[in-house]
């Protein structure tokens, strides 16, 4: 590969410096490339030349992984300073060695970051705030090190999978890919007292006047079972106070755009629309 870098392979590293890890089928949903076959090259050249790397998950129906190496943050880096911009870039220091379960979960979780992103530019609702369980601050060396989204609540943590402020609305968010209702639940009663302590608005800083503002939960499941039954749970068992809006849910297959073999898109979803709430009622998210 030659110092000067095709315009695709630029728009590959921008969108690995925003997401982190993408597959080559959400590079064609964001608008890189039209096919996989042309997406498949270009992907190719930045890994041989060490500007990203990849993760071949094709054995758990993923396909390749792609994700930011310090070569390709530093040609960002570079290019942005030429420009006199600057923006984060989100990399990978170590080659990743995830579980099959981590890897879907957190493959999951950027697909709907990116319905999130392409509905909210849609509507033109500004994202102000979009923070994740994979990324992380501070660092060990100076013992403030803690992921993205950690939240203290007393002697309990509390790690949603991404925290978000959408069209001044403050959101955690949740993907749940398993079969354990006891356990969303148990995370869903933790959300309960972060509520009660406004602790997502106080860890960003959030005020809405002289208050730090308090968030709706939003609850992705695989499994419409597991969904039914945490509601379920909720309904029985969670406190008066927090039944009436504060959780909403949705099955991933209502959320994600349905895609053909040649990653065409034959069926999407406004993000924003058709969450349920505890009384079963239709709503969206921003009204």
């Amino acid at each position: 590969m030659g110092s000067v870098i095709p315009d695709k392979q630029i728009k590959i590293l921008h969108a690995l410096a925003k997401y982190k890890f993408l597959t080559r089928k959400q590079m064609i949903r964001l608008g890189i490339a039209s096919k996989n076959s042309n997406l498949n090259s270009h992907c190719m050249n930045l890994v041989k030349g060490d500007l990203i790397g990849e993760i071949d998950a094709k054995h758990y129906g993923i396909g390749f992984v792609y994700y930011m190496k310090e070569k390709g943050a530093f040609n960002i880096r570079e290019n942005d300073d030429n420009r006199g911009g600057k923006r984060v870039i989100n990399r990978v220091k170590n080659p990743p060695k995830l579980q099959a379960s981590t890897l879907w979960h957190r493959v999951q979780c950027i697909w709907c970051q990116i319905e999130l992103d392409i509905s909210a530019s849609k509507h033109n609702y500004p994202i102000g705030l979009y923070k994740r369980e994979i990324d992380t601050q501070g660092s060990m060396k100076a013992g403030d090190y803690s992921k993205a989204t950690t939240l203290y609540i007393e002697s309990k943590i509390l790690e949603p999978d991404a925290c978000f402020l959408v069209n001044d609305k403050l959101f955690a968010f949740e993907f749940e890919h398993q079969t354990y209702t006891a356990r969303s639940f148990e995370k869903l009663k933790l959300h309960c007292e972060a509520l009660f302590h406004k602790s997502v608005g106080k860890k960003y800083g959030l005020k809405k006047g002289e208050r730090y503002r308090g968030h709706r939960v939003l609850c992705v499941y695989e499994k419409p079972e597991v969904m039914k039954n945490v509601m379920k749970k909720c309904l029985s068992e969670l406190n008066e106070e927090y039944l009436n809006g504060w959780f909403l849910f949705k099955n991933v297959h209502d959320l994600l755009p349905i895609l053909d073999k040649d990653f065409n898109i034959t069926q999407e979803y406004n993000y924003f629309d058709n969450w349920t709430n505890l009384q079963g009622e239709k709503v969206n998210i921003l009204s």
